[in-house]
């Protein structure tokens, strides 16, 4: 099944209702918080692609006409994230 579709589920347990969920899969239905179902064009794109979970700061730009997400876990309260798109 290497070379065929995959899907992938991800569901929020109701006691981490406070977390999110990024990843570069593509996305099929998934909520406002990132959780649900995503593809994969084949099973080195399912394994090979990060997936994060939880509490984190995360912004949205585009570059060269390409849309990018920018996920940062763990970060401190004191984090510049307009600045930090800015800079990348």
């Amino acid at each position: 099944q290497e070379d065929a579709p995959h899907t992938l589920e991800v569901a929020c347990p109701p006691a981490l209702a406070g977390w999110s969920l990024a990843t570069g899969l593509e996305p099929v239905a998934v909520a406002p918080s990132g959780f649900g179902l995503y593809r994969a064009r084949n099973y080195d794109e399912l394994v090979d692609c990060p997936v994060e979970m939880g509490p984190f700061w995360s912004a949205q730009f585009t570059a060269c006409g390409v849309a990018h997400q920018l996920v940062v876990a763990g970060a401190a309260p004191s984090l510049d994230g307009e600045r930090l798109l800015r800079d990348v």
